[in-house]
């Protein structure tokens, strides 16, 4: 979700929504502030940290948080915050078309904020005079806004199985996230979808998620078919129970902080939000005595894994790939093996070399 938004009356910026973000600060990129050096000019230098994601620890990069923020206007909107932070944002968030990042500011008591995913837009609303949709399923919100928006849904589930949960817990709000519905390493749940023969084993940066389709049935009365509960196995810093925007995209959303309450009003034009770049997850590894990741410490356990049919075992060291070996294999040097009908791996098992080749059926759908 990205808003263009002007900075001292001037300067145009693509900003990224993004409701799990910080409240009290955003964030731009330091290669945007190299272009507009105006918008550090009467900024005071607060502290100098480090900036990541909380969904992985791998993708870290210095941050400098600033005093005295650029007047920031959305719309015909002035909104303030108390600082701000310039850091390398492409670093943790990849290759992206935007300037920056930003959430609704904690001093905002004024406006009810609608993400309208039924025509793609957002507006701010003066709560003087709105009227939440009559057909809004409405939730309190929980705890302090000031961290993050979440509210308590209940939510029926039906796998493939045919096995059902229902989850009634307070959900995180994080148009952040792509994905339907995550749940963390630390939540009882995970036991329950542990069991499901169904997932879908997906790359996540250095590791993996999995994902169940289910049927989902929300505070008993609205339907939702093809939803999607994502798993985590791993610690990091994210709340144990998330939306994310593929649920969210089933509604327009209304943020009426004033009040302390979110709206979900179901619509009719819901459009999944798609990556083709996700890759499916088959093995994974940990380093070896010289820092090479070539020790095999998992392997994706379902159907048609290409490693698993190869013979894979825990605890194969892997010494080549193809013709390249394992301390020259470079993303570059391995590019070209990213269509591949088949990889020939050099290993050493038991403290015996062996090769073993992996063949790869290319009709099966990628992305996510």
């Amino acid at each position: 979700m990205v808003l263009q938004v002007k900075f001292n009356d001037s300067i145009m910026a693509n900003m990224m929504f993004d409701s799990g973000w910080h409240r009290f600060k955003f964030d731009l990129d330091s290669a945007f502030c190299s272009e507009h050096p105006d918008l550090i000019a009467t900024s005071s230098v607060m502290n100098v940290g480090v900036n990541n994601s909380g969904w992985t620890s791998e993708f870290r990069t210095k941050s400098t948080q600033y005093t005295l923020p650029p007047k920031m206007k959305i719309g015909e909107m002035n909104y303030t915050y108390s600082c701000f932070s310039v850091s390398n944002l492409k670093r943790i968030w990849g290759p992206l078309t935007v300037d920056g990042i930003f959430n609704i500011p904690a001093d905002d008591s004024t406006h009810v904020w609608e993400l309208n995913f039924e025509h793609n837009y957002i507006e701010t609303h003066s709560v003087n005079n709105f009227v939440m949709p009559k057909n809004c399923f409405i939730f309190p919100l929980e705890k302090d806004t000031s961290l993050a928006f979440s509210i308590q849904i209940p939510i029926q589930i039906q796998c493939a199985s045919g096995d059902t949960l229902t989850i009634n817990r307070p959900f995180v709000i994080d148009t952040g996230a792509a994905h339907d519905i995550c749940l963390m390493y630390q939540t009882p749940e995970l036991q329950f979808f542990n069991k499901q023969q169904d997932a879908v084993w997906l790359q996540f940066v250095d590791r993996y998620c999995r994902y169940y389709t289910v049927q989902a049935t929300m505070c008993d009365v609205f339907q939702m078919d093809s939803v999607r509960i994502y798993t985590y196995d791993f610690p990091n810093n994210v709340p144990g129970y998330v939306l994310g925007t593929n649920f969210l995209k089933r509604f327009n959303v209304y943020f009426d902080l004033p009040n302390r309450r979110i709206g979900l009003q179901p619509h009719k034009n819901y459009q999944r939000v798609v990556n083709p770049l996700t890759k499916r997850y088959y093995v994974g590894t940990r380093n070896d005595s010289r820092g090479l990741p070539s020790i095999v410490a998992k392997i994706a356990d379902y159907p048609g894994n290409p490693y698993q049919e190869a013979g894979f075992r825990l605890g194969d060291m892997v010494t080549s790939v193809d013709t390249v070996k394992l301390e020259n294999a470079t993303r570059e040097a391995l590019a070209y093996l990213q269509d591949a009908d088949s990889i020939t791996y050099s290993i050493i098992r038991d403290g015996k070399p062996m090769k073993i080749t992996v063949y790869f059926d290319r009709s099966i759908p990628q992305g996510d």
